[in-house]
Formats: C-alpha cells, structure tokens, sequence
C-alpha cells in the first residue's frame, strides 16, 4: 500500500511539473517582446502612439495598443503584394511635408523597381487616407530638406528621375531628368539616392554644370524655330483617396512606364 500511495505521489509531482512548464512555455509567447514584433512598426505623434502591423489583406494600426483603423490594400494594384518583403519594408514617415507621420510600405520588388502603397494621415479626420498619387509611383525618394519627391526609374542603363512636389494638397510634377538625352544634375541624383525609402536601388551617378542642364520638359516647349508652344505633361493622378476595402472596388494604380509621370 505504501509503494502504491509513494508512486500516486510521484506522478502528482511530476504532472504539476509539467503544468508548471507548459505555462511558462505560454507566457513566454504572449510576451510583447515576441520576435513576431519585428513585423511591426511604430510612431509618436503628439496624442496618438501608432503601431502598424503589416498582414496579408490589410495592415492594422493601433494607438496605445488598441485597434485604430484598419488599411485596406488596393484590389487590382497590377503588381504583385509580397508579404515578407513589405513586413520587412513598412514604415511611418512624413511624405507630404505636413509635420504629420505618414504610412507606406514597399510591398514588392521587380528587378530594380519597387513598389509601395501610401497612405497619408489627415489632421482632420484624424485618420490615414490611401494616396493613389504615391501608390502610383516607383522607386520613391522623400527630400523633406527641399520638400520634393523624386520617382527614379532604372532600365536598360538608362536613368530617369521625376520631381514632383506638393500644391495645395496635390501631387504636382515639376521636372523630368533623363540620362538618355540629357544630363542629370548630380544634386538631384545625390537627392534621390540619399533619401529613397524601402531599399530602393540607386542610380548610377552622372555629372554636369547648371549651363549644360535641359531638361525633356524644355525640348518639349522649344520648336526648331526657337518659338515657344505648349506640350501637354503626363502627370500623376492627384487624387487622394480612403483605402478600399477587398470588395471589387477598382483602384486607379499603375508604374512609372505606364504614364504615371
């Protein structure tokens, strides 16, 4: 009888020691310090603390850790939505030069091109509203010192850069570079290799003076008579609009070879 009731005590030790364990084990899992956290980024903006947590249909912000707006991600975007990568290249940044942190995330490469979907938070609402104008570009460069952004597109060793900047809320070009027929400004390459966003490969360096600069924008309006005329520009769409959600909802999206400069 002592050796049965010895060997009941036994198994009752060694049943709570794995109960012990196995709860250890669980705590360890919901410890907010998990390595999963590596996919989320985050940003102090005066009342709000945001966190973003990139998934595969949408990325969820939080604020102080509790849910805050759901970013749904455009339905026929035209290129292809890679997980890892974009987990690994989503981040908060000001990107319409408004002292408000902004959302993107380079959600797949091709080559030498990177794609993003943007979004950017409105003061008013409060709330971050997809951009169809930055969605829409390519190999993105935020200058913040100069408050220009810069499309830089690379193929064939041919290098083209295009600077938009921002006009009563709307994505505006400003000028076209493009080694093909001319030289590009060492300080607008310098620019857009310094402050592109979700590792974006960089362009090969070019030199030039200011005198030796024309730009394809200055061919266009110049005739062989030296007259001036007025040459329609392809610029972005400038619309700023909430993410859509996955309902069939056709979002206008494209790249840089399409027409989106």
């Amino acid at each position: 009888m002592k050796k049965i009731f010895a060997l009941c005590s036994l198994i009752i030790c060694v049943s709570l020691v794995l109960t012990v364990f196995v709860s250890c084990g669980k705590g360890e899992k919901n410890d907010p310090t998990d390595a999963n956290e590596s996919n989320v980024v985050s940003v102090t903006n005066g009342e709000f603390v945001f966190n973003a947590e990139v998934g595969a249909e949408s990325t969820v912000i939080k604020n102080n850790g509790e849910e805050y707006q759901t970013l749904n991600y455009p339905t026929n975007a035209g290129y292809p939505f890679d997980l890892a990568y974009a987990q690994s290249h989503a981040e908060f940044k000001d990107m319409n030069f408004d002292g408000q942190p902004d959302f993107y995330i380079a959600v797949s490469v091709n080559g030498e091109t990177i794609y993003y979907y943007c979004w950017l938070f409105n003061a008013t609402t409060k709330k971050f509203d997809f951009s169809v104008s930055l969605s829409g570009l390519t190999n993105i460069s935020v200058d913040s010192d100069n408050q220009v952004i810069y499309s830089t597109n690379t193929a064939s060793g041919e290098v083209k850069i295009v600077a938009y900047v921002w006009a009563n809320g709307q994505l505006t070009l400003k000028e076209v570079y493009d080694n093909e027929d001319d030289t590009i400004p060492p300080e607008v390459t310098e620019a857009a290799q310094q402050n592109a966003i979700g590792t974006v490969t960089k362009p090969a360096k070019t030199t030039s003076t200011p005198a030796e600069k024309t730009t394809k924008a200055d061919k266009n309006n110049s005739s062989s008579d030296g007259s001036t005329t007025t040459t329609k520009q392809n610029k972005p769409l400038n619309t700023t609009t909430t993410a859509p959600g996955r309902d069939g909802i056709e979002v206008l999206t494209g790249n840089i070879n399409d027409g989106w400069y």
